[in-house]
């Protein structure tokens, strides 16, 4: 709640290519690409960033399953069977620097996206064989800062927006057991949930951060920092949960708030 994360990227290389690629166990393989490109002049540049990572996770544990013949619980090694992972992310960018009217300039823009598979739930109780959710998001980004009046004063403005969408699919009207066999249950709607859940979800977040300082002279200087944020959620969910006297989808009601916090330091 009051941290923050500085991610600070490479300077003083004019141009760069970082490839990798990885393969490990349980059918896990990751590839990354980073690219940088700077104008000889050194005021403008673009690059790009991007990751894939997947794994079917598909490793052995320990969880009680039903014996056939007592029908009472017993210990057993199993693998897992829908526990896979996907994770794709991109961002490309371009930017100044050095310029009359800005000292850096830099517009971006990211893409990601989570696909994963639900093995059990909080507790290994119950496997679940068709479970998924997804997350994606499309996220802008503008950074900008200038020096002015004569070099005492600098302005910086940040502005990033994003869009996430969340759903969950469990809607298959089945059970399955450790070892990845599935029976019909027509009094199921789903797996987790005997309700079911087929839910999307959009989180709509903008976040302004305007910083201004002023050098009174060389051993005093003035910041003034203001951040604006906002938070929309709306969705739906016909298989969520409802209000009580409207029966309508608790999800498609818009929810959200709006943030201001300013602060004033003398150093």
């Amino acid at each position: 709640m009051g941290g923050a994360v500085n991610m600070v990227t490479k300077n003083g290389i004019s141009k760069f290519v970082d490839f990798s690629y990885e393969i490990a166990s349980f059918n896990t393989y990751r590839a990354s690409v980073n690219t940088f490109y700077q104008k000889p002049n050194g005021k403008g540049f673009v690059g790009f960033d991007g990751f894939f990572n997947h794994s079917d996770n598909n490793y052995e544990v320990n969880v009680k399953v039903i014996d056939d013949f007592t029908r009472t619980r017993k210990d057993a090694t199993v693998n897992r069977f829908h526990d896979g992972f996907t994770n794709y992310y991109g961002e490309i960018y371009t930017g100044f620097r050095n310029l009359k009217w800005a000292n850096f300039l830099r517009l971006g823009l990211t893409y990601f996206q989570i696909d994963k598979q639900e093995q059990h739930g909080a507790l290994m109780t119950e496997p679940f064989g068709q479970v998924v959710t997804t997350q994606k998001s499309f996220i802008p980004t503008f950074h900008y800062k200038k020096r002015i009046w004569g070099e005492k004063a600098e302005l910086s403005q940040f502005v990033v927006w994003n869009r996430l969408n969340a759903s969950r699919i469990d809607t298959c009207n089945c059970i399955y057991d450790w070892y990845g066999k599935r029976t019909q249950a027509s009094a199921r709607q789903g797996e987790s949930d005997s309700d079911g859940s087929l839910s999307n979800s959009n989180f709509d977040n903008l976040a302004s951060r305007t910083y201004f300082s002023y050098q009174l002279n060389p051993a005093q200087k003035v910041d003034v920092n203001l951040v604006y944020s906002t938070y929309d959620r709306f969705g739906s969910d016909p298989f969520g949960n409802k209000y009580i006297y409207s029966g309508r989808d608790i999800l498609s009601v818009p929810a959200g708030y709006k943030k201001l916090v300013g602060a004033v330091g003398f150093e």
